[in-house]
């Protein structure tokens, strides 16, 4: 056994054992090491794991970690505002810059609210509907003769994959945590006595969870790759069948069988379509609220 094999070998009993003794928790011990190995995924996720109740739960999930635990940081910190209506910067108590209070701050509360637990549904629904397309479309494929060799080893997986992923969280996340304490328009409810001072509680608690908004996009992201692998495998199994149907003059007959073949298929593009749609909006509404202030965003502050 080489080192790569040790190591392989190693992280995956690690995770099935999580799984299959560690109650509860158990099943999301797994989760992160999906993009070191994606065959763990097909061999855990199955398609009857597409509820509304998981999607309802991760949209809670998201709304709780979100809206109501910084709420109660904002509270705790005596800058939680008034949701009265009036949007907008408040005066400093001690005349300083003008803070935008938890409640004054209409973009990131539709952002915490609505748009981030959405995109982590629609991640999540992308992540389980990839790793259920094995069992779902195989069987379909078999009985018209349609063959899918989903054995193509995946295209970024192992220690290069978890390079790429801390590589991508350290440096975009790094970036960040600089950004609002050097580029922002207001003193926010999670900054301490100035903007470019130490971060208190709130402010580190404000950043690891942006952290962990982050990874979960970058791990999405990077599963994207297992798509375009599933499109190679379908692009050869449509040539296979088409080549050796045409000889019986029966692959236009199929269409309709086809369709339902690849639906699975379709359907993981559109959660990946929504996803990436709702990210660009979440994108477009956290510059619009002024953090941080850059050159490309000035005519988005907040007014």
């Amino acid at each position: 056994m080489n080192a790569k094999q040790f190591v392989s070998s190693t992280l995956f009993a690690g995770v099935d054992f999580g799984v299959s003794k560690i109650p509860l928790v158990g099943r999301w011990i797994a989760w992160p090491f999906r993009i070191v190995f994606p065959t763990m995924g097909y061999e855990r996720v199955k398609g009857t794991l597409l509820r509304p109740s998981i999607f309802v739960s991760v949209y809670l999930l998201g709304v709780t970690i979100c809206f109501v635990l910084q709420a109660l940081l904002a509270d705790q910190a005596g800058y939680l505002g008034t949701p009265d209506g009036n949007f907008g910067a408040s005066p400093d108590s001690d005349g300083g810059p003008d803070r935008i209070l938890f409640f004054d701050d209409p973009h990131n509360l539709f952002n915490y609210l609505v748009l981030v637990p959405l995109y982590l549904v629609a991640g999540a629904g992308y992540v389980i509907s990839l790793f259920s397309l094995k069992e779902r479309m195989l069987p379909k494929g078999s009985n018209i003769g349609f063959a899918l060799d989903s054995s193509l080893k995946p295209i970024l997986s192992g220690v290069f994959a978890v390079g790429v992923f801390f590589v991508v969280i350290i440096m975009t996340q790094a970036g960040y945590a600089v950004d609002i304490q050097t580029k922002s328009l207001y003193l926010f409810w999670f900054h301490g006595d100035s903007i470019d001072g130490s971060f208190n509680f709130n402010g580190y608690a404000y950043l690891i969870i942006n952290v962990l908004l982050a990874s979960f996009v970058i791990y999405v992201a990077l599963l994207h790759i297992e798509l375009f692998r599933w499109s190679s495998i379908i692009s050869k199994g449509i040539r296979s069948y088409s080549s050796e149907a045409d000889k019986e003059g029966i692959f236009l007959d199929n269409g309709d069988k086809l369709k339902t073949i690849l639906a699975p298929f379709t359907e993981t593009a559109i959660w990946s379509k929504a996803f990436a749609m709702l990210l660009a909006f979440n994108i477009y509404t956290w510059h619009a609220s002024g953090l941080p202030l850059t050159k490309d965003t000035l005519s988005l502050r907040p007014v």
